[in-house]
C-alpha cells in the first residue's frame, strides 16, 4: 500500500472497515498545502519507483521509506503499527511541528511506550522496530498476534472507558491488518550519525536524469557565480539554476513534486531569491536584476547589476542587493526604479565589497558580509539598521550570514556551516562557541556558501567536500599527471614558474590568501607575502621581483616585491577598480595588466616603469578582454576575449595594436601560454589542452589548433622551459556534477544543546 494512515481507513455505515487508496499515492494539491497540518501532510510523491522522492505520509512512513531504500510489505507493517499506536493512545508515535521534524523523529526517536497498554507493547515494538528484519513479516502473522493480545485481560488506564477504547482498537486493527499489502518507495534520506531524540536528518532531493545544478569551478572563472538555489519562506518550494542540454535557466520545484517546472526566459540566471510571500523570484541575468512570477510569464528587468553578489526581498516590497563584487549594497522597489545606496565601504578598515544580504524579520535591518580579502579571516558578518544607518559587527571570520527563527545566526567558513545564538531584538550574537551544523558545503567563486534557509529554519544546500584541496602537479604533453610531493593546499590560482624554471609562485588560500614560493630543486613551499590577499603573480624577466594583485586599504591594485623576501611590497597602480597583472615586456620596462571597468567590463592596459608610471589603455572595448601574455620577443600579445559571445584566444601586435589574429576556433577559456622559443601557443578549451604552431618573425603566422590531451579541472599556469610539460594545480578529488540538493532538518535542538 505504502501510504497506510487514518485518512485511508474508512468505516461504512454497516461497520465494514475499508482500506482505501491502494497503488500509487496521490500528490498533494499545492493550493491546499496551507490547510493541512504537518502531522497529516498528504502523500509526498507521485512515482513509486523514481529515486529522490518521498512516498507516503511523514507521520506513518517507515525509516527505510524515508531513507530511500527499496521497501516491501514490512513498510506497511510499520505504518500499521503507527496507526494502531494512535488508536490506542490518542497520539501519533512520531510528532513534530513540520514534516522535517516528523521525519527526523521517525528515523531517530522512539515512541512513548509508557502510554501503550502493557499487553500491546511487545506487539507494537515489533511493528515499529527500525530494523525491518525484526518486524512481523506479513499481515497474517500480525493478525494472529492481535487475536492473542485480544484474549488477554484489559490493562488499567487513566483514560475514560479503557476497555471500550482497547477493544475497539483491536477490532479495527485486526481488520486493517487483514487488508494491508506490500508497496515500494524510493525517496532518499541520508541518515545522520546515531543520536538521540531530536537529532537532525538530511534529505536529498535528486534532479531529473540528465540535469545538473549550475556551478563555476574553483578557482575563479570570468564571471562570479552565485549560489544556484533558494528555499521558499514557507518551505514548500525550491528554485534552482539548472543546466539541461547545455542551457542554464531557473527551475521551480515543489518539495512534494518530482517534476521541476522550467521558468521561461530565465536563461543565464544566477543567484535566485524568493519574495516574502513566495510568489515571486528575484534573480540576476544579462547584467540586470530581474523578477519572475512562480506562475510563469515574462521576467521583468528592474535595474542594472553587472557583477552581482546577492539579493534579498524585504517585507516592505523592496529588494536589497549587491550590484557589484567591489561595492556596497543598494535598495530598489520590487516594482523597479532607481537604486538607492544602503551601505558604503569602510575603506579605512580595508573593505572592498559588501555582499550576500538577507532581510531580518520585520524588515528594519539587513545582514550582509563585508570583504577585505579572500582568506577565511578576511570576511565579517554585519547587521545594518535602516533607520539609523548603524552597523553592528556580528561574526568575524564568517560569510553568508543567515538568521533562522530558532534564534541562531548561520554562516559559512571554509566549506562548513556554523551557527551561533543570536538575539534578534538586540541584534547581538549571544554565544561565543559556534556549532558546526553541516560540512562539505559548496562555496561559489564569490566565496558565498551555497545554501538557503526557509522561515522554519530548515536548510537547503549543495555539497562539495574537499573543494579547496588541490595538488600542485606536473603534466606532460600526453596528459600524464605527476603530483608534486607536497601537502594539498587551497591553491586558488595559477602556479607561475620563474624565468629559469627554478621557482614557482602561487597563491595559497587559508585564513588569508597568501603568496607562496615553491622551490622545485629543494621541494619546499614557503610563504612570501602575508599582508593579506595576494593573487595572480607575474615574474619580472630577470626573476628578481613578482607583481601581483593585492587587497589593500579597500582596493584591489597591483603591487610588487622582491622574490628573495627582502624589503616590503610597493604599490604600482591606483584607483577603485580591480587590476590584475598579466605579463612583462622582455626588457622589464612595461607591465601589461587587466583592469575592470563598470562600463566596459575588463580591458587590457599597460604601465611603463619610468618615473611617471603612467597607465595607458591598450584594448578597451565593450567586450571583456583578459589574460594578456606577451610573446618572448615582446612584439605580439596573446589574450582572450568574448567579443563573439564566447571566449576565444587572439593575438595582436604590440606595443601598438594592429592586425588581429584569432588563434582558437571553437572556444578558448584559459590564459594563453607561449613556449619559450615563441613557436607554440597553448590554451585550454574546457578540459582540452590545445596547442597551435605559430611564427612571430618576420610576420605573424599561425597553424591549426590541435588537441594535446584532455584532463579535468587542471589550472595550468606555466610551460616548462623545454616546452615538454606544464605546471598546474588540480583538485585532490575531482567533483562530479551536482545533481542533488540536500535539505537539513531539525538541526536546532542539537545546536541549542
Amino acid at each position: 500500500h505504502r501510504d497506510l494512515k487514518p485518512a485511508n481507513i474508512k468505516l461504512r455505515p454497516d461497520g465494514t472497515v475499508k482500506v482505501l487508496d491502494f497503488g500509487l499515492a496521490k500528490a498533494m494539491d499545492p493550493a491546499a498545502a496551507s490547510k493541512i497540518s504537518a502531522s497529516m501532510s498528504p502523500t509526498l510523491s507521485l512515482h513509486a519507483t523514481q529515486a529522490g522522492m518521498i512516498l507516503g505520509t511523514a507521520a506513518y512512513m517507515s525509516p527505510e521509506q524515508a531513507r530511500g531504500k527499496t521497501v516491501d510489505k514490512r513498510a506497511d507493517i510499520w505504518a500499521f503499527g503507527a496507526v494502531l499506536f494512535e488508536m490506542l493512545t490518542g497520539q501519533q508515535p512520531f510528532g513534530g511541528e513540520t514534516v522535517g521534524d516528523i521525519l527526523a523523529a521517525v528515523i531517530r526517536a522512539e515512541p512513548d511506550w509508557h502510554r501503550v497498554p502493557s499487553q500491546m507493547r511487545g506487539l507494537l515494538q515489533r511493528c515499529l522496530d527500525k530494523d525491518r528484519n525484526r518486524r512481523y513479516h506479513c499481515a497474517a502473522d500480525l493478525g494472529i498476534a492481535i487475536e492473542e493480545a485480544e484474549s488477554q485481560p484489559a490493562p488499567v488506564s487513566v483514560e475514560e472507558r479503557p476497555e471500550s477504547r482497547w477493544r475497539l482498537a483491536l477490532v479495527g486493527a485486526t481488520v486493517v491488518a487483514a487488508a494491508a499489502i506490500a508497496g515500494v518507495s524510493t525517496w532518499r534520506l541520508k541518515p545522520a550519525s546515531p543520536a538521540g531524540v531530536g537529532a537532525p536528518a538530511e534529505l536529498s532531493i535528486t534532479l531529473p536524469p540528465g540535469d545538473e545544478l549550475a556551478q563555476t569551478e574553483f578557482p575563479f572563472s570570468a564571471q562570479g557565480q552565485l549560489p544556484p538555489l533558494a528555499y521558499s519562506p514557507d518551505g514548500t518550494r525550491i528554485v534552482y539554476v539548472g543546466r539541461r542540454k547545455g542551457v542554464r535557466q531557473l527551475y521551480l520545484r515543489a518539495i512534494d513534486d518530482p517534476n521541476p517546472k522550467p521558468l521561461a526566459d530565465t536563461e543565464d540566471a544566477r543567484g535566485p531569491f524568493f519574495s516574502p510571500d513566495g510568489q515571486w523570484i528575484g534573480f540576476f541575468a544579462q547584467g540586470k536584476l530581474k523578477k519572475v512570477s512562480i506562475s510563469g510569464g515574462p521576467p521583468q528587468a528592474l535595474c542594472d547589476a553587472g557583477g552581482p553578489a546577492g539579493g534579498s526581498w524585504g517585507p516592505d516590497d523592496t529588494i536589497v542587493f549587491s550590484p557589484s563584487p567591489t561595492g556596497g549594497l543598494m535598495r530598489i522597489p520590487a516594482s523597479g526604479g532607481t537604486p538607492q545606496v544602503v551601505t558604503t565601504l569602510d575603506r579605512a578598515n580595508g573593505e572592498d565589497s559588501h555582499r550576500f544580504p538577507q532581510f531580518l524579520p520585520g524588515g528594519k535591518a539587513v545582514l550582509f558580509t563585508a570583504v577585505t580579502g579572500q582568506g577565511w579571516d578576511e570576511f565579517q558578518v554585519f547587521a545594518h539598521v535602516f533607520a539609523t544607518g548603524e552597523r553592528r559587527p556580528l561574526v568575524r571570520g564568517g560569510h553568508t550570514g543567515r538568521y533562522v527563527p530558532s534564534g541562531h545566526l548561520v554562516y559559512g567558513r571554509a566549506g562548513a556551516l556554523l551557527a551561533v545564538p543570536f538575539d534578534l531584538a538586540r541584534l547581538e550574537v549571544t554565544g561565543n562557541a559556534p556549532v558546526t551544523i553541516a560540512e562539505g558545503v559548496r562555496v561559489s567563486n564569490l566565496f558565498m556558501s551555497e545554501y538557503s534557509v526557509s522561515d522554519s529554519g530548515s536548510l537547503a544546500y549543495i555539497s562539495r567536500p574537499r573543494q579547496f584541496d588541490r595538488h600542485l602537479v606536473w603534466v606532460d604533453r600526453t596528459g600524464h599527471v605527476e603530483p608534486i610531493p607536497l601537502a594539498a593546499h587551497g591553491y586558488d590560482g595559477n602556479a607561475v614558474l620563474s624565468p629559469d624554471g627554478g621557482l614557482a609562485a602561487v597563491s595559497v588560500l587559508s585564513n588569508k590568501d597568501e603568496l607562496w614560493l615553491y622551490d622545485a630543486e629543494r621541494g619546499t613551499l614557503s610563504r612570501l607575502a602575508s599582508e593579506g590577499t595576494s593573487q595572480g603573480p607575474a615574474w619580472t624577466p630577470d626573476g628578481k621581483k613578482l607583481a601581483y594583485l593585492a587587497y589593500r586599504a579597500g582596493f584591489r591594485n597591483i603591487f610588487w616585491r622582491a622574490a628573495d623576501g627582502t624589503g616590503g611590497e610597493q604599490q604600482l597602480t591606483e584607483g577603485e577598480n580591480q587590476k590584475m597583472p598579466g605579463s612583462w615586456s622582455p626588457d622589464g620596462k612595461m607591465l601589461v595588466y587587466v583592469a575592470s571597468d563598470p562600463g566596459t567590463g575588463t580591458d587590457i592596459w599597460t604601465l611603463t616603469m619610468e618615473e611617471d608610471r603612467k597607465p595607458q589603455a591598450f584594448l578597451r572595448t565593450s567586450a571583456d578582454e583578459g589574460s594578456p601574455r606577451l610573446s618572448p620577443d615582446g612584439h605580439w600579445l596573446a589574450y582572450r576575449s568574448n567579443e563573439t559571445g564566447r571566449y576565444e584566444i587572439y593575438v595582436q601586435s604590440f606595443p601598438v595594436p594592429g592586425r588581429k589574429f584569432q588563434i582558437s576556433t571553437d572556444g578558448g577559456e584559459s590564459a594563453p601560454l607561449w613556449s619559450l622559443n615563441g613557436g607554440e601557443l597553448f590554451y585550454f578549451n574546457g578540459d582540452r589542452a590545445m596547442a597551435v604552431n605559430v611564427a612571430t618573425s618576420p610576420t605573424f603566422s599561425k597553424g591549426t589548433p590541435r588537441q594535446l590531451f584532455e584532463a579535468p579541472l587542471l589550472v595550468v599556469g606555466s610551460v616548462s622551459p623545454d616546452g615538454q610539460r606544464f605546471l598546474a594545480t588540480q583538485p585532490v578529488e575531482l567533483p562530479q556534477p551536482a545533481t542533488e540538493i540536500h535539505v537539513l532538518l531539525n538541526w536546532h535542538p542539537e545546536a541549542k544543546k
